[in-house]
């Protein structure tokens, strides 16, 4: 096993750290979303759209804030080639090339993420042609990208990957990583448990029967707080905003008081009734330390983070410093979501919020 994680084993068998364990140069990160991925832009996956979305200011913008790395999301569909596995699409290859080679040389280190969207992941779970196809195509996508130094690139197979009948995630995704390790036997491999990659979802998962993987969880608990008014979010937590954190019967009451839908109504209640708090989120994180302790695996959490728009920002800040704490005590390593979304910690004129960066416990350079 590599010395790193073979570090970080010896850490997960100890009592609770106070800060998160440096996987090797990778302890604090953040999410570069809507870049060749998830991109709504109307000039689409274009040359245009991707050396414009993210330049070398947003980087060392990055760098000064004090994140060590980012996770770079790609939309496969496009970029894999399902009529001919293996013959990945020059141009997007190219422009996403660039990037990755702009990131390393500003000495951040990188996640690799296929990130796609929901039909491309149905397609997956239902048709065993996509599936092998799908094998093929990230096996030559970490070909190409196996000179890149292994410490500075890892390789995330699939995110959030939908509902998966029986152990047939559990089969892909052991697929998936045998053959990305033979395409780049040095390169770390992050895995992850099937549906939305939650915590309920690892602690079912198996970890898988090779060395030099981390698992990472997603954590957007409590979800009527943290997507209140995202429209994709469902009935409920879009028809609300201004939802408190922390939550107490007490303080949900007004907007109970406000609306007559009886989803809502049973939301807000159980909302307030479970009081999320710093107590609540610690012990929602050490269900994902300990699954980590008892299997003697590194894991990190790869996306947390607070809708803007509806949400009050003392509010954000406060359950941001709770999760970052949280992580950390537990030595997880962590990547937030997101840069300049809807989640952002900066906005597209290069503007950070220095209280949620005080929050993430960062020490920007101004």
């Amino acid at each position: 096993m590599h010395r790193f994680l073979t570090l970080i084993l010896i850490t997960l068998l100890t009592p609770l750290t106070l800060m998160a364990q440096d996987l090797n140069g990778f302890r604090r990160g953040i999410n570069l979303s809507h870049w060749h991925a998830q991109v709504f832009d109307p000039r689409g996956y274009t040359n245009d759209y991707f050396f414009s979305k993210i330049t070398q200011q947003d980087i060392d913008l990055i760098s000064r804030l004090g994140f060590d790395h980012v996770r770079v999301s790609v939309e496969p569909d496009g970029l894999f080639n399902n009529e001919q596995p293996g013959q990945l699409n020059k141009s997007r290859l190219y422009a996403l090339d660039v990037g990755l080679r702009m990131i390393l040389k500003s000495r951040l280190n990188v996640i690799l993420d296929i990130h796609p969207g929901e039909e491309f992941k149905q397609r997956l779970i239902e048709d065993p042609e996509a599936r092998a196809a799908f094998i093929k195509n990230w096996s030559a996508l970490a070909a190409h990208h196996a000179n890149h130094p292994p410490q500075r690139l890892w390789f995330e197979l699939l995110n959030e990957p939908l509902d998966y009948p029986d152990d047939l995630w559990q089969t892909f995704q052991t697929d998936i990583a045998r053959a990305v390790r033979a395409a780049a036997p040095n390169h770390t491999i992050i895995a992850a448990a099937d549906r939305w990659s939650g915590i309920d979802e690892l602690l079912k998962l198996k970890p898988l029967e090779m060395d030099n993987v981390v698992y990472n969880f997603h954590c957007y608990d409590p979800f009527i707080f943290t997507h209140q008014g995202a429209n994709w979010a469902g009935p409920v937590p879009q028809q609300v905003s201004m939802v408190p954190y922390p939550s107490t019967p007490d303080n949900v009451r007004i907007l109970i008081d406000n609306t007559t839908d009886v989803d809502v109504i049973q939301w807000l209640t159980d909302y307030g009734n479970q009081q999320w708090n710093a107590q609540r989120i610690n012990q929602r994180i050490d269900q994902a330390g300990d699954w980590a302790r008892q299997h003697n695996v590194p894991i990190m959490c790869n996306e947390f983070g607070v809708y803007i728009p509806h949400a009050r920002a003392e509010d954000r800040i406060t359950w941001s410093r709770h999760m970052r704490q949280a992580l950390e005590r537990n030595g997880i390593v962590w990547t937030m979501w997101d840069y300049k979304g809807g989640f952002g910690i900066a906005d597209d004129n290069l503007n950070p919020n220095y209280a949620l960066a005080q929050a993430l416990g960062l020490r920007p350079r101004r």
